[in-house]
């Protein structure tokens, strides 16, 4: 015969039941896993900002140029929030007083801070009296600041802002991991509860 306080011994061992104790325990070290996630990428973003290089500073104010002295145009790339953009692509045009016609044209990427800065040489890149035309692109996205007039005393900022457009670098790294955090938080509390 078959010994009742055996097959209760047996049946214990295969059939786990988990003492409440260890579901809390279990769901506290599920939520300091997250909050140790979210602080990583909170210190890898602000390590990141605190090692990129500052952006440059733009060059002093000359005084009036005389015939043939360089016209510098620098400025800045922004996304929609006022974040910087690193790495946009930056088209600055020159154009004659029809603003339709290009005298020349140079291309850049935007550096530290957003950064640009491009040189025309003399007064057959540009003349007082042109317009200015600067265009930026990031990936499929592109601004511009139109027919701004040249400026005679040799040092122009043309700053330009994208509309609709945040910068990955800010917004994606941190919104994927507080996404996982919340969907882990979220299956351990259900779990809890059909248990």
């Amino acid at each position: 015969m078959v010994d009742p306080e055996l097959i209760s011994r047996v049946t214990a061992t295969f059939v786990y039941r988990r003492p409440r104790r260890k579901k809390s325990r279990s769901l506290f070290l599920l939520l300091v896993m997250a909050l140790i996630v979210v602080l990583s990428v909170l210190f890898f973003q602000m390590a990141s900002v605190v090692s990129s290089p500052s952006a440059p500073v733009p060059p002093s104010v000359p005084t009036r140029t005389a015939a043939g002295d360089p016209l510098i145009v620098y400025g800045y790339v922004y996304d929609s929030l006022g974040q910087p953009v690193d790495g946009a692509t930056v088209d600055v045009f020159m154009k004659y007083p029809d603003k339709t016609t290009v005298r020349k044209s140079y291309n850049t990427i935007s550096a530290g801070g957003g950064y640009y800065s491009v040189t025309f040489l003399d007064y057959t890149e540009w003349y007082p009296g042109d317009f200015v035309d600067v265009l930026a692109t990031y990936g499929t996205e592109t601004a511009s600041n139109l027919s701004v007039p040249a400026d005679e005393f040799g040092l122009q900022e043309i700053d330009v802002s994208f509309t609709s457009f945040i910068i990955p670098e800010i917004g994606v790294p941190l919104a994927i991991p507080v996404s996982l955090v919340i969907a882990v938080v979220m299956m351990g509390l259900r779990r809890q509860r059909t248990s």
